[in-house]
Parts: structure tokens; sequence; C-alpha cells
């Protein structure tokens, strides 16, 4: 007993600390500024901007999370830096930044990015910066499309400058067909989505980007199943007209193309190409080619390439600290002792209330519970295998719709009794540390609503524009608690709770818990 009571403390010890250390410590130490790829190019002047990441992709595909956006000079390629890094203060670009598009504007510079934020979703942020090289963030996003427009993933985007202030053209989704969207700015902060289609695909084809070029002719993607071909044309009728095949140079490197950026002005075409060999080794990388000339026929690789034609070789590979290896196979191993733990579980379940259904007390209860179990296993083996049937479809909703949310708001209902009882004592300031429940609590609660503006509506109602500019002001620390201060918590307890699950199933696994024997 002594033997297996060491083997399940020094397993869960073991499988803990390797996932807390992997959340907590980097996975990698040392290594170039772009030293997993470079990717999702921007062009301006002789400064190139491009997004890299911090973690391997694992394959020839962008980062999202852990990405961020870089910049170099081509004049002198051995100055790299980060533009700026995602911060855990700004939601919307917390896990992640990428595709930058730079603007000049009177003030100096503008980059539009995409965002990916506390939730895991893209959103359009914004950066300014006077020369180019400083770059300050906006604590929020600028524009978020519906979710349903983009499918959860807002990602090829274009900007373009024009009489009317500034236009935004992104692809989507509409009547199941692969569309282009738009949105207008004045300052490219506030934005007014467009009243229809821009383009729509034809039958079989999916818009992967499109970019306005200033001939006014539309550079766009298109991936027709597997394959992706370059056109340009001209947009009319809410169709993409006149198309004509982009002849994109291919450089060495580029065993597949991901992305064409196309620069023209001061009398020549710059044109950047995006693209890698899936089967490099050890780790497949995107890079970069610049080509430029007086035509598109004419292009050639920009003075200084490298001899595979990247416009500049990737950073030096990183030290591995071996913990994202180590916690695949311990990723591995947890969903096992977890299977085994739900297991035993249903077990142990059906031996109790089996029991006591046929010689119980109160078999009442015992059979229900054994019954409710069957029927569920039975209709989700019937709805779940073979073709779609009604009939099950019916029983489906019956049991988990009709049956099972009313059952669980029923029981939300008598639990939230015991939530206020336990809020009322909370909140009853003898200690410091209530004290600071006590406030946090409150400030979230109010800023959850307009409390300012309902409170100004009642006394003096002249005031409104000042109770909203109170009422905006609280939403940053309501948000540095929720999103930050909540998360740390929220995490911690995560990390408990999971030690304290793996723990529990070793020990129902190897019988060490008598309560959960079946004896």
């Amino acid at each position: 007993m002594k033997a297996k009571s060491l083997l399940i403390r020094g397993a869960t010890f073991v499988v803990g600390a390797g996932w807390v250390l992997a959340f907590l410590l980097p996975t990698e130490v040392g290594g170039g500024l772009d030293r997993h790829g470079m990717y999702a190019p921007d062009l301006v002047g002789e400064r190139l901007f491009y997004t890299t990441g911090t973690r391997s992709a694992g394959s020839l595909s962008a980062h999202k999370k852990g990405a961020f956006i870089a910049m170099l000079d081509l004049g002198n390629v051995s100055l790299r830096r980060r533009a700026f890094s995602p911060s855990p203060l700004r939601r919307d670009d917390f896990n992640g930044a990428l595709r930058p598009r730079v603007l000049r504007t009177e003030s100096g510079f503008a980059m539009l990015y995409i965002g990916v934020g506390y939730d895991g979703r893209n959103r359009l942020c914004l950066a300014v910066s006077e020369d180019g090289v400083e770059w300050q963030p906006r604590s929020e996003a600028v524009f978020s499309p519906h979710e349903a427009a983009t499918v959860g993933e807002f990602r090829p985007y274009s900007v373009v400058a024009d009489a009317g202030g500034f236009r935004l053209l992104y692809t989507a989704w509409h009547e199941g067909r692969s569309v282009i969207l738009d949105a207008r700015s004045d300052d490219l902060v506030t934005w007014q989505p467009g009243e229809g289609v821009v383009v729509r695909a034809e039958e079989g084809e999916v818009f992967d980007s499109l970019q306005l070029l200033p001939s006014g002719e539309a550079l766009v993607a298109i991936e027709v199943g597997d394959a992706r071909r370059f056109v340009r044309g001209r947009i009319e009728g809410g169709a993409l007209v006149d198309r004509a095949p982009l002849a994109v140079p291919t450089p060495a490197f580029a065993k597949r193309l991901e992305e064409v950026v196309l620069r023209e002005g001061a009398g020549r075409f710059r044109l950047l190409v995006v693209g890698g060999d899936p089967a490099e080794t050890p780790e497949p990388r995107f890079r970069i080619a610049l080509y430029e000339g007086e035509s598109l026929d004419s292009l050639a690789p920009a003075p200084g390439s490298q001899s595979d034609g990247s416009v500049v070789t990737l950073g030096e590979p990183a030290t591995s600290t071996l913990f994202h290896d180590i916690t695949r196979p311990a990723s591995d191993f947890i969903q096992v002792v977890m299977t085994f733990g739900v297991g035993m579980g249903l077990i142990s379940l059906l031996a109790l209330h089996g029991r006591r259904a046929v010689k119980g007390p109160r078999r009442g209860f015992s059979t229900l519970v054994v019954g409710s179990l069957a029927a569920m296993v039975v209709v989700q083996f019937a709805h779940r295998s073979g073709a779609p049937s009604p009939l099950w479809g019916r029983f489906n909703d019956l049991l988990f719709y009709n049956i099972q949310q009313s059952i669980g708001g029923t029981m939300f209902g008598l639990l939230a009794a015991y939530l206020l009882s336990a809020a009322y004592r909370a909140f009853r300031v003898r200690s410091f540390d209530a004290l600071v429940l006590a406030a946090v609590a409150s400030l979230i609660i109010l800023a959850q609503v307009p409390t300012a503006q309902f409170v100004t509506s009642l006394v003096a109602p002249g005031a409104a524009e000042s109770a909203a500019a109170i009422d905006a002001a609280v939403q940053a620390p309501r948000n540095f608690l929720l999103t930050v201060a909540n998360d740390a918590v929220q995490r911690a307890v995560g990390f408990g709770v999971f030690v304290g699950a793996i723990a529990m199933a070793l020990r129902v696994w190897l019988s060490l818990d008598e309560r959960a024997s079946l004896e």
C-alpha cells in the first residue's frame, strides 16, 4: 500500500510540476528575433514590417497566439526590432498581434493590425507613431466585424486611403459564399460597416485576401480546392471582372506560396512574396522575398537579397527548455488516466445505485438515476451514429433541452440563495481582506451597467454627458480586474483542481480510495 501511495504522489507531483512549469517558464531560450519565420509583411519606404512568433507553429503555418510584429531596415538588415509586443494590460491583443498595415498620416504613421484577444477572437487594432520606430498601441480594438460574418476568424484584410477617408476591406461569408465586405473611417478609430457586399466570389471559390491598387484594380488571392492563384481585376457590380492572372516570381525557398503584397509608386513596382517549404527540417518556416522593377514584367530580386531569394536571413534558432516536449506526452498520459477515472466512476455509480434499486430503502431515486443514465447513452449512440433520424433527434432535444437544461436551471436557482447568503457574509467588512473583496466586487458590479448615467438621469438629466465619461473611465480598472487579476486567480485554481483530479483518478484506478471501491 505504501508503494502505491508513493507511486501516486510521485506521478501526481511530476505531471503537475511539468504542466505548471510549462505555463510559467519559456519553452525556449535565446535565438534570433524571427527564428520561427517571417510572414504577413508590409513595406513602407525602406522599412519592412512583418509578423513572427515566439513559438514554433509546428508546421508551415502562421502563428496566432504568441505572434508579434517586428520591423527591419532594408538598408541595414542587421537592425531588427520589435515594433511592440502584446500586453496583458490590453485585452484585445492579449494573445498576439499580426498582419500589420502601415499608413502615413498628418501626425506621422498609423499601423492597423490584427489583435488576438483574451477570448481568442481576432479584432482590428491600431497603433500610432511619430517616427515609425516607437509605436503606441491603443488600449482597445477599433473594429470587430460580426462573428457570423467572419466565422470566428477575422484575418485577411486591406486598407486604403481615398477621398472619403480610409476604406477597410476584409474577407467574410455571406449566404454561404465567400465575399468581400468593407467599412469606412475618417480617423482610423471609428469605423462604420458598409451597407452591402463589395465583391462576391464565384461558385466554388474562396477569397483569401484582397488588395486595392492605386490604379483602381484589385489584387485577389483565390483558393479553389487545394489550389491558390493570384489574379488582378476590376470591381464592378459586386463582381471581379476582367480577371488576369498575376505572374508571381517564385523564389528558391518557396515550395508553396502563401501571400503576395504589391506596392506601386514613384515609377516602380515592389512585390513582396511570402512562402516556404513544408518539408524543411528541422522546422518549416516562412520567408519573404522582395522583387522590384519598372513594370510587373520586369521584376527582379531586390539588391542585397540572399542566395535563396529571401530578403534577409532568418534569426538564429533558440535553445529548447524541453518543457514543451514534456507536456505533450503528459497530456496523453492525463487523457488516459482521466478516461480510466471516468470509467471507474461510471462502474462505481452503477454498482452503488444498482444495489439500492434492488434492495435499498429509497429505490425510486436510484432507479431514476440508472434509468436516466441508460436513456442518455442509448439516445446519444442512436442520434450520433449513422444517418440523421428525426425520431432520435426529438428524443435528444427532449432529454437535453427540455429536461436536463430545465433541471440545471432549477439547481442554479436553488444555489443562488446560498450564493447570496455567502456574498452577504463575505461583504461584512471585518478585516482588510474582506474590505478588498467588497471594493473589487462593488466596482465590477457597478461597472457592468451604466450606473453613473442611470443615477444622473434621476437627479440631473442635463449632466448625462459627464456621467457617460465616468462610466467610460471605470471600464479600464474593470477590464483589468476581470482579464488580468481574475484570470491569474482562475489559473491558480485551475492548477490546483487539475492536480487534485489526477490524484483522485489514480487513487480510484489503483483502488486506494476505500470510499470509491466497489466492496
